[in-house]
This record gives structure tokens, C-alpha cells and sequence, in this order.
């Protein structure tokens, strides 16, 4: 665990170095923090807190809870259009709050879109996890 935070607090110091943001770049030119602040703010008052409520989903979010036949997985699907990407957008802040609180988390998410089929390659996708 003790090199897992070294190893994050080297990447945060190494992100303001104009090389490293080129591999970056290089990794994969899709930016997840730009697209989720864009559904972020796009997110209406309120949004989404029966969801957070709902008893499926603090089952799932309670860690600690869950059983040995339990997966960590939490699948949501619909047509386009639906709100998937917003109800996701307000799971992972939610998540977020509690997981930099102690400043030594990670968080690995991706948002697609239907209308970008071209850019969500698996070597994109990949690398947005990697970013």
C-alpha cells in the first residue's frame, strides 16, 4: 500500500511536467475529467437522489457489505438519450467525496457516447482508464 501512495504522488507531481502531459496525450486523446464536467454541469438540481437512495444501490455501494457472490459491478442500461451518463455522472461524484477525502484514492471511469463511436476504440478506452 505504501508504494501505491508514492507511486500516486509521484504521477500528481509528474502531471504538471509538459512531457508527461504528452504522453498523456499520447496514451489517449480523449479527456475524461473535460466530459464529465460537461455532464456534470449539464446535471439539474437534485438529480438523481432517490437513485442514490434506492436500496440496490447502497447495497452495491457498501463495500463492506457486499457477499462472496456479490459482483462490484453496477450495470445500468437504456436507449440513448436516457440519462445513463448523468445518473453515472452523479454516482462518481458521490463515490469521489468519499474516496479523496483521504487524498490517497483512485478513481477509473469513462463516459461514452454514442454519437463518438469512432474515438471509443479499446486502445482509447484503455487508455482513458490508464489516464
Amino acid at each position: 500500500m505504501g508504494l501505491t501512495i508514492k507511486l500516486a504522488g509521484e504521477v500528481r507531481a509528474k502531471s504538471k511536467d509538459k512531457e508527461f502531459e504528452k504522453l498523456l496525450q499520447w496514451i489517449s486523446p480523449s479527456e475524461p475529467n473535460k466530459r464529465h464536467d460537461d455532464i456534470k454541469h449539464r446535471r439539474m438540481d437534485n438529480t438523481g437522489d432517490c437513485f442514490l437512495k434506492d436500496e440496490k444501490f447502497e447495497k452495491w455501494y457498501d463495500i463492506q457489505g457486499l457477499e462472496k457472490d456479490s459482483s462490484p459491478l453496477f450495470v445500468c442500461s437504456g436507449i440513448p438519450g436516457a440519462g445513463k451518463s448523468v445518473m453515472s455522472s452523479l454516482v462518481i461524484d458521490e463515490i469521489s467525496k468519499e474516496l479523496f477525502t483521504g487524498g490517497n484514492s483512485c478513481l477509473a471511469y469513462v463516459h461514452c457516447d454514442y454519437k463518438d463511436q469512432g474515438q471509443q476504440t479499446a486502445r482509447n478506452l484503455i487508455g482513458v482508464m490508464l489516464k
